[in-house]
């Protein structure tokens, strides 16, 4: 297994990946707008200066990956300028299904009518551990996970933040082994729970 640095030309690879898991995880939302979507997304992700995205790969083929930023600010920023990039690509993804429309607003809703503080909104920030589903390895997961973690720390984060669904119980329970604390807890309005969490580098 190799582990290295994503690049732009990872983005449909990045995307792939994160579509499966997204379909086989509680709660999974993400895949519903769409791999041109998610293309579009990594592709802006790459190209933030303060990224980090590490790849695991396996005979040239992506098996897992953990993003996160040093600076969520930057990441929020970026997604914001592109907003429209992004629009028109979950407006590809509708007209082949507009089933999804009901639950996209459902969504939007529930986190725009929050105080911002069901996500972390400054300085270092994890984002998404994903591994493919139909290649199962914990033992190469969890070195993923750690090394992103030891990467962010060699950069000179003394801490990183994150959100996590309680529903998502795999993960929950993973952060807790590595010694995260829940600094804050919240039910969306659609009804998940969600939490910040913090670990310490």
């Amino acid at each position: 297994m190799n582990f290295r640095i994503a690049k732009k030309s990872d983005c449909r690879d990045l995307a792939k990946v994160h579509y499966d898991c997204s379909r086989s995880q509680v709660d999974g939302f993400m895949y519903r707008l769409g791999l041109p979507f998610l293309i579009e997304y990594y592709r802006i992700f790459t190209c933030e200066k303060n990224s980090l995205i590490v790849l695991a790969e396996e005979n040239d083929i992506v098996m897992g990956f953990h993003s996160g930023t040093m600076l969520a600010e930057e990441h929020q920023e970026a997604l914001s300028v592109n907003k429209i990039k992004l629009g028109i690509s979950v407006i590809l993804s509708l007209l082949k299904d507009v089933r999804m429309m009901p639950e996209i607003i459902k969504r939007y809703r529930s986190l725009s009518n929050l105080e911002d503080d069901f996500r972390v909104k400054s300085g270092p920030r994890g984002e998404y551990w994903a591994w493919r589903p139909d290649k199962k390895n914990a033992a190469d997961a969890l070195k993923l996970h750690k090394i992103w973690h030891n990467m962010l720390r060699d950069l000179g984060a003394t801490y990183v933040r994150s959100e996590v669904d309680l529903s998502n119980k795999r993960v929950v329970k993973s952060i807790l082994l590595m010694g995260g604390i829940f600094i804050n807890e919240l039910v969306l309005e659609d009804g998940r729970k969600r939490a910040i969490v913090e670990l310490k580098l």
